[in-house]
């Protein structure tokens, strides 16, 4: 028997736009709940990496309970406190 072998196209851009539509529909989620029960290293990897990005741009944020707990993620809300103060309004 013949099998063929596909490689899966994944990348972190994709991954991001797929989990921010997510959080337009689901603002707090499991990073667990990403995924089927049957998922490549691939899309892990590439997922696990779009959080990173997207939680650096400050549009996602992560929890973590406990060491090898589930990673919970929630959208980001712009901090009032952050977004007031600008360069000229704090003293130096």
């Amino acid at each position: 028997m013949v099998g063929e072998i596909h490689d899966e196209q994944v990348t972190v851009a994709d991954q991001m736009e797929m989990l921010l539509a997510r959080l337009q529909t689901q603002p707090k989620f499991a990073f667990s709940q990403l995924f089927g029960r049957t998922v490549s290293l691939r899309m892990v990897v590439a997922t696990f990496l779009a959080i990173l990005e997207l939680a650096r741009l400050k549009r996602l944020r992560m929890r973590q309970d406990e060491l090898f707990a589930d990673i919970f993620c929630e959208a980001a809300t712009e901090n009032v406190l952050e977004s007031a103060a600008g360069p000229t309004t704090v003293a130096p």
